[in-house]
């Protein structure tokens, strides 16, 4: 790093650009250093926006091979269109995908899942995991603590 610190423009340039490659958590970072530098109504709004409609997800597979990603349905929204687009890319290409989502119902290599907007998601596949047979997703509420599917079901 050349010892420089990004300027607000350096940051908002940054959050266009992850904007447009479906990059939400790297908006959601780059608003974030935004913000801490000048909080504006525009940077604001945008950090709500993303905090109201995505939910932050963890999708791993060992080996990547044959892994798949879908959406139940397809946002109409662009934005969320592209951050579906690259989770889809990434699983493809790597067999994981770190990011967030927006709110919908998602098959990661056959397992379903929800992602609701201030949750967080997380689902391995593997070797040891297959074995086991499928599990359900973890999900972790903001105060940080997981819930698995069965205790949810008996909170209702």
């Amino acid at each position: 790093m050349l010892g420089v610190e990004p300027s607000l423009e350096d940051y908002m340039l940054g959050a266009y650009a992850a904007r447009e490659l479906g990059q939400v958590l790297s908006v959601q970072e780059r608003l974030k250093s935004a913000a801490r530098m000048h909080q504006s109504k525009d940077i604001v709004e945008w950090l709500w926006k993303i905090d109201n409609t995505y939910g932050r997800v963890e999708l791993v597979s060992v080996p990547p091979r044959s892994t798949t990603f879908e959406a139940g349905v397809m946002p109409f929204d662009p934005d969320q269109r592209k951050a579906v687009e690259a989770a889809i890319k990434s699983v493809a290409d790597d067999g994981m995908f770190v990011g967030m989502l927006p709110l919908g119902e998602f098959t990661f290599s056959g397992q379903a899942f929800k992602v609701e907007p201030g949750l967080s998601v997380r689902i391995e596949v593997s070797p040891r995991v297959r074995r086991q047979g499928p599990i359900a997703p973890v999900i972790v509420y903001p105060d940080g603590k997981p819930v698995d599917a069965a205790s949810e079901a008996t909170q209702k």
